[in-house]
């Protein structure tokens, strides 16, 4: 997600979806992601353009983020902060959480990367659902709202 060709070509869509659904706002702002990367940048400003538009927290291939959602994880964590201060909330404290949050997250990362913590294994298993699809279509067909025909289930519209 958020790699730079591919957020170019999302944001052609998303105009197109945006224009259809009549959201201005949206429709706007891709207008103007397109003309920067298409015609207004050069080359090289392009390219960081379309690049800094996500972030990777966590490193590694295909763990970009959009900027705004990586925002919106920060909030949260200094939001959590500062509810476990109870009435000692203050502008300071406020303000030593915005600048230690990112520096407490990279030392609980390298920590559990470092330790000798071992990981679980167990997966949950996969439910087979094949059974209840069958009892669902049975059931409709014995109360004549769909038919089979060929193998393909129809809709008989006179029962909705």
């Amino acid at each position: 997600m958020c790699d730079g060709a591919r957020s170019v070509c999302n944001a052609h869509f998303e105009w197109l979806y945006d224009s259809a659904l009549k959201h201005s706002k949206y429709k706007i702002w891709l207008w103007r992601m397109i003309t920067y990367t298409l015609s207004i940048l050069g080359f090289r400003e392009s390219f960081e353009y379309k690049w800094n538009i996500s972030v990777n927290l966590n490193g590694g291939i295909r763990n970009n983020i959009p900027n705004d959602n990586a925002v919106e994880i920060q909030v949260n964590n200094i939001k959590r902060e500062l509810n476990t201060q109870g009435a000692n909330k203050s502008y300071e404290s406020a303000k030593q959480i915005c600048m230690t949050t990112q520096v407490i997250h990279a030392i609980k990362q390298n920590l559990m990367r470092t330790s000798r913590t071992a990981k679980s294994k167990s997966t949950r298993p996969e439910a087979d659902k094949s059974g209840d699809i069958m009892k669902m279509v049975e059931f409709l067909r014995q109360n004549g709202a769909i038919k089979m025909c060929a193998g393909i289930v129809f809709k008989i519209l006179e029962n909705l």
